[in-house]
């Protein structure tokens, strides 16, 4: 199994102690990723800028041990997490 595919994302009950997990930020960026969004799409849908995207990106990708944006996705969109964009999302957070 892929170590990524142990990861549990927001604290999800597969997660362990040894399985880090990620913020909820963290989360809405990976699955905005997982809809297609690209970084430039996710910052105006957060309201954050590029560069504030690209460093989350950046930490889930180290978190879930994952060197590459292409591998990044794919594991986004096997998850689940981006079936469709969380009501939440894009609301006064």
């Amino acid at each position: 199994m892929h170590e990524a595919q142990k990861t549990a994302v927001n604290g999800s009950p597969a997660a362990t102690s040894e399985s880090p997990s990620l913020s909820r930020r963290e989360a809405e960026v990976f699955q905005l990723l997982g809809c297609g969004y690209g970084p430039s799409q996710t910052a105006e849908e957060l309201k954050l800028s590029v560069k504030t995207v690209e460093g989350y990106l950046g930490r889930i990708k180290k978190k879930l041990r994952i060197s590459d944006a292409r591998t990044l996705r794919q594991y986004a969109i096997q998850q689940g997490r981006a079936s469709k964009k969380p009501s939440y999302i894009g609301d006064s957070l």
